[in-house]
């Protein structure tokens, strides 16, 4: 799968989760960090220039997350980190990296964790969340 597919993809998945969040996040700040992040995206696969787009994903990220960790939304958190992860990673890395396939079949265990949180967190499932936030650190860390 070219790189240009990949982000299609992330392209069409991050689009859903931004028309899941704006019931959550209503006409926020984060969400329209969150709408600047999908059109830049979409601009970008069709081959655009866009000046500092790796910083665009990064600054929207942050913001629109902790808004979501803040009202508990840990499956769109999660599904929504996973995308910002795998989005970064492609842009910024070679698909022959084996450091992206360790990266991605993390990725795969925590969207399979994402599928069976539920609306409240428990002692597990922080504990969860806690390593999910260690892996994005980490991810910043590499990068």
């Amino acid at each position: 799968m070219s790189i240009d597919n990949k982000l299609l993809f992330e392209c069409k998945l991050l689009k859903q989760i931004v028309y899941k969040t704006k019931n959550q996040l209503g006409k926020t700040l984060q969400f329209r960090r969150l709408m600047h992040v999908y059109r830049s995206l979409k601009n970008y696969i069709k081959g655009e220039f866009i000046e500092n787009f790796e910083e665009i994903i990064e600054k929207a990220g942050i913001s629109v997350m902790d808004s979501l960790m803040k009202k508990f939304l840990v499956p769109v958190f999660t599904a929504l980190l996973g995308a910002y992860a795998r989005i970064y990673y492609i842009i910024t890395t070679s698909s022959n990296n084996h450091t992206t396939k360790i990266i991605s079949r993390k990725l795969k265990t925590i969207i399979k964790l994402s599928k069976s949180f539920k609306k409240q967190t428990h002692h597990k499932e922080k504990k969860k969340i806690k390593e999910i936030e260690s892996f994005l650190e980490s991810i910043r860390c590499k990068v």
